[in-house]
């Protein structure tokens, strides 16, 4: 997980990628691993059962009524152009929807652009 985010009472998990896949399966494959990875290790820091000496999460982000709040994921592929994003974000819902399910997250991961990316002011 490069980022965690509470905005609007949502919480974010955000992976970001410098470029559009050559192998979508192998990529998306790589961030589906590493969204299932962010949400255990996040839920095992807020109940205390991991050293968080290793684990990057802001104090705020810490508190145990967080996990009450909505989750999305959220990835953000800096050089990618928008009409490429469609079938990533497919394939990652596709992948996911066990996950989707027992975590309840929001219904769609998000897939977006740099350029989207900072029109909701997820990057600066």
């Amino acid at each position: 997980m490069d980022a965690e985010w509470l905005q609007n009472h949502k919480l974010f998990f955000i992976e970001a990628k410098t470029s559009s896949p050559i192998d979508l399966d192998k990529y998306t494959d790589d961030i589906v691993t590493k969204f299932i990875d962010s949400i255990w290790i996040y839920i095992a820091v807020i109940f205390d059962r991991k050293n968080t000496q290793s684990t990057v999460i802001s104090p705020q982000m810490k508190k145990l009524e967080h996990l009450k709040s909505k989750i999305s994921l959220l990835l953000i592929i800096k050089n990618a152009e928008k009409r490429h994003l469609p079938p990533i974000q497919e394939a990652l819902n596709k992948k996911l929807k066990k996950e989707i399910r027992m975590f309840s997250l929001e219904q769609s991961v998000l897939v977006m652009n740099e350029v989207q990316a900072k029109s909701r002011n997820f990057v600066q």
